[in-house]
């Protein structure tokens, strides 16, 4: 009888494999279903991964711009330091490796992505003690909207908010590790993915060092404290190894570039910037956003049955939850900018909450055919299916406009004069790079700019049927001027 089935271990082993799988199907469907650049920041960061290339140690948005550009805006810069550059790194190796394309830039994302299905799973595991609350929580996070829609660059923050959460969650995971074997390799493992994350989002990678030292504060009376302490510093200092070289560089190479955007992270504190407000609730009104249509609100019993269990890790109880607690009140309450994005790197804890309140509703019942129905609803609900459909829908006049333009954008060399490499009046000048190495798109120009280019005999190719009532007469007049006849929208 024991060789006709799997043994108990191996068929949660199984399913997990399963998943997995599904999950990186998922991914790549989401990474291909757009063949253009998302307005907000996908563009941005595939233009400035794309220069990387044959720039890696200074981030561009543009090279060697014809005409002086503000180093001080983001939007608008030549050295382009606004974000942490591991993941531009990654997305340029792919394109690199892979070819130029959109799919090749969210590549990462896609194995990224995937990787983190197991990784909830074992997090969850070590957590809660119990392998099918484990299997529900990662089947949340493989079946996640929000999280498919990083994947995809449709969501603001897109690829960087992804590569943080998984290098944050391969830091508690590498954490739990070290806390279930004490194997001393773990410790460096921590540092490395954590330091990983700083050079993804700043600071908000140290989140596993909070759940740590709280572990070390709510146990400071066990005999292990010293050896706990020690394999903390270790890892923060292995940490620092990682993460302070590239920002002893930058201070170094780009101080002014450096120092401003520094201080404009600090700013995201004390102001709304951007149009980036909210209030106090603004996360919490979200969680269906974040965590599933009409699902969500079994988070909070979750929470609850978790505290109560007797099968968790009564250690590790009070610094997740404080670490999370940490996170969410500093996010809502201190923090003065607010992007839903923002907290999403502590969404797999949070999907644990969310399995435990599912799991006790099947326990509560005993039809088999009633739990397949419930677990199938709860794939739908967070994977959002008809929400993925309508996005993709041909009458979603949005996305066919973006699908217009990248086409005009990818094929528009074949009207250009040979030496003609500036563009002028277009909606997306970050896009139109991208797709065209060598060239340099803008707005518009002053007529001090203009005039420059002038007298260095620069042509200029002009899309003329993009809003032809805000082309100034001093650009049509151009004696150096190429029409583009292009309808872009």
């Amino acid at each position: 009888m024991q060789n006709s089935f799997l043994k108990s271990s191996d068929k949660y082993v199984l399913v997990l494999g399963l998943l997995t799988i599904v999950g990186l199907f998922a991914r790549l469907y989401m990474a291909q279903v757009d063949p253009f650049l998302h307005v907000w920041d996908e563009r941005f960061h595939a233009l400035v991964s794309r220069n990387l290339i044959d720039y890696p140690l200074v981030p561009m948005l543009r090279v060697n711009p014809v005409i002086p550009v503000d180093h001080l805006n983001w939007a608008q810069s030549g050295v382009w330091l606004h974000k942490q550059p591991l993941f531009l790194w990654q997305m340029a190796a792919s394109m690199k490796i892979f070819g130029i394309s959109e799919f090749t830039l969210r590549l990462p994302s896609v194995v990224m992505g995937t990787l983190m299905i197991p990784m909830v799973y074992y997090c969850v595991a070590i957590l809660s003690g119990n392998k099918k609350i484990s299997l529900i929580a990662a089947a949340l996070f493989c079946f996640s909207n929000f999280h498919l829609e990083l994947v995809g660059g449709m969501r603001s923050m897109d690829h960087n908010d992804l590569a943080l959460e998984f290098y944050v969650l391969a830091s508690v995971w590498a954490y739990l590790m070290y806390f279930k074997t004490q194997k001393k390799y773990w410790i460096f493992i921590i540092g490395v993915f954590a330091g990983a994350a700083i050079l993804v989002k700043w600071l908000i990678g140290l989140f596993v060092f909070l759940i740590w030292g709280l572990e070390i504060l709510c146990n400071f009376s066990d005999k292990s404290r010293k050896k706990n302490i020690i394999a903390f510093t270790t890892a923060l200092l292995t940490c620092c190894v990682v993460f302070v070289p590239w920002q002893l560089y930058i201070v170094h190479t780009f101080p002014v570039e450096s120092a401003y955007e520094y201080a404009y992270n600090r700013r995201h504190i004390s102001e709304a910037l951007e149009g980036h407000s909210g209030s106090v609730t603004f996360y919490l009104e979200r969680f269906p956003q974040l965590f599933g249509e009409g699902i969500c609100i079994l988070i909070f019993p979750g929470l609850y049955l978790y505290c109560k269990s007797s099968d968790c890790n009564r250690k590790l109880t009070m610094p997740v939850l404080g670490g999370l607690m940490f996170v969410f009140i500093f996010w809502s309450f201190v923090v003065a900018s607010k992007v839903i994005s923002h907290i999403f790197f502590i969404a797999p804890i949070i999907l644990m909450f969310l399995a435990y309140g599912i799991y006790w509703i099947i326990e509560k019942v005993k039809s088999r055919i009633v739990v397949s129905i419930l677990l199938v609803g709860v794939a739908v609900l967070s994977a959002k299916p008809e929400k993925i459909i309508m996005e993709q829908s041909l009458k979603n006049t949005e996305r066919n406009k973006d699908l217009e333009n990248a086409t005009i954008y990818k094929n528009v060399k074949r009207e250009m004069p040979k030496g003609t490499f500036v563009v002028v009046n277009l909606p997306d000048c970050a896009s139109f790079m991208f797709y065209n190495k060598g060239l340099q798109a803008f707005e518009s120009f002053s007529e001090d700019q203009l005039e420059s280019l002038r007298r260095k005999h620069t042509s200029i190719a002009l899309f003329t049927k993009y809003k032809p009532e805000n082309i100034p007469a001093y650009i049509l007049n151009y004696p150096y001027l190429v029409k583009l006849e292009d309808r872009l929208q």
